[in-house]
């Protein structure tokens, strides 16, 4: 899912992010194989515009408690996102994305 929230360092800034790990998940990030494991799986993630190259300040594995989430976002390498601003508290989203609209460049492909 993408949702849209309120980050705790910033609530006057909405952020639109995509859900990696809900409460009782575990997140690894391995910067140096471009990874990001979730309950021990990597996931599989065409939708990023780059290989993934920081794991931010997170010290890993995160388990996610209850009440929050693990947001990540898809320009990941310049994303301010869980890697640097910590878990996401669920109070803090405002709203799910029901549809996405994709960059000009590759609206031609959709023909």
């Amino acid at each position: 899912d993408i949702v849209i929230f309120r980050p705790p360092h910033s609530p006057e800034t909405p952020y639109v992010k995509r859900v990696i790990a809900v409460a009782g998940q575990s997140v690894t990030i391995n910067a140096q194989e471009h990874s990001v494991i979730v309950d021990g799986r990597i996931l599989a993630e065409d939708y990023i515009k780059e290989p993934l190259l920081s794991a931010g300040i997170m010290q890993y594995p995160v388990k996610v408690p209850e009440g929050y989430i693990f947001v990540l976002g898809d320009n990941r390498n310049n994303s301010t996102d869980s890697r640097t601003i910590g878990l996401i508290p669920v109070e803090n989203v405002i709203g799910k994305a029901t549809f996405r609209i994709l960059p000009v460049s590759q609206m031609g492909s959709l023909y």
